[in-house]
């Protein structure tokens, strides 16, 4: 229990220590990316581990959290604090579409069951039902200061009273894409803009969305939006489509801002403005100019998926519901 402790305060003390950029000689080809290393000071606010303790925990998921020097990659803050403090990770290696069947078949056979596990959408409500995980309760004290940024966000996965998941960091997981060059020929306001004063929301990216799709050469299909933004959009109404008071799930989809919304898809559906082939990152997306919008996660318009010198790619949040805030 105390090793479960001492990490779940280690991984709460992440944050963000570096700042990248690139640097270039003109060739693309010769673009590299560069990260400043900071020292990671040690703190007084995780204990050591004792001697007689258990030093090791095991790890599931499908990346090591332990670094590979010899490829260069560098040690994580919380990592480097865990082993300061006398902690190792054990890893073990499962694949994306076969990990909730491993931790599965890990509880079942009470062989190799994991101590921690990364917090995935199905893990809550859906897999503490089936007994997969424990709340955090007992190694986690969501009123100590180290935890107060968190407990906001920590107290929507609670569940019989009981929290399910410590929120350690927190990232963008999608974006609307755009190439400005296809803005600025179609003549369309642009949506960072918009966005600046406020104004990006539904209405406007129908818009947009329409002219673009109507303006559209005889021998030319184009569309509107490719990608994963449905339940995004969705989202945006502040209303899940299932609430939940503490003691009993009720469904909500009925909600009139919710069909306000699922309305809103339908038509965008109804008058084939979505492309609803997977066209695998932005670079293929966007790259005969025939799609306005690629909403997806930041994993695909950077490296290898991300622009070229003389790309004009800009990003966007999901556009905002006009009726809320």
């Amino acid at each position: 229990m105390k090793i479960k402790k001492i990490l779940a305060l280690a991984v709460a003390l992440t944050s963000v220590f570096a700042v990248a950029g690139c640097g270039s000689t003109g060739d693309s080809s010769s673009k590299v990316s560069t990260v400043k290393k900071v020292k990671v000071e040690d703190t007084q606010e995780i204990e050591a581990i004792p001697d007689d303790a258990q030093k090791t925990i095991r790890w599931m998921g499908t990346y090591d959290l332990n670094p590979d020097e010899k490829k260069g990659e560098d040690k994580s803050v919380e990592m480097t604090l865990f082993n300061n403090k006398g902690g190792k990770v054990e890893y073990t290696r499962v694949t994306d579409s076969e990990k909730f069947d491993q931790l599965a078949s890990a509880i079942m056979a009470q062989q190799n069951v994991p101590d921690i596990f990364k917090y995935e959408w199905m893990a809550f409500p859906a897999q503490v039902l089936k007994d997969m995980y424990q709340p955090v309760d007992d190694i986690v004290n969501f009123d100590d200061p180290l935890w107060a940024d968190v407990k906001t966000a920590a107290d929507k996965f609670v569940m019989g009273g009981k929290h399910y998941v410590a929120p350690i960091s927190f990232t963008v997981g999608t974006l609307m894409m755009y190439d400005q060059d296809v803005i600025d020929a179609e003549g369309l306001d642009d949506p960072y803009e918009l966005y600046q004063n406020n104004e990006w929301n539904w209405d406007n990216w129908y818009d947009m969305m329409s002219e673009f799709v109507s303006n559209a050469p005889a021998d030319v299909e184009r569309f509107g939006i490719n990608g994963w933004f449905q339940t995004q959009v969705i989202q945006q109404t502040g209303k899940t489509m299932v609430n939940y008071d503490g003691e009993k799930f009720t469904n909500n989809i009925n909600d009139p801002d919710i069909e306000r919304a699922e309305d809103l898809l339908y038509q965008v559906g109804k008058n084939n403005l979505v492309n609803g082939n997977w066209l695998g990152n932005a670079k293929q997306a966007l790259k005969d100019g025939n799609l306005l919008f690629y909403c997806m996660g930041t994993w695909a318009m950077t490296g290898n998926n991300g622009p070229s010198d003389a790309d004009t790619w800009r990003v966007v949040p999901v556009p905002s519901d006009p009726n809320t805030e």
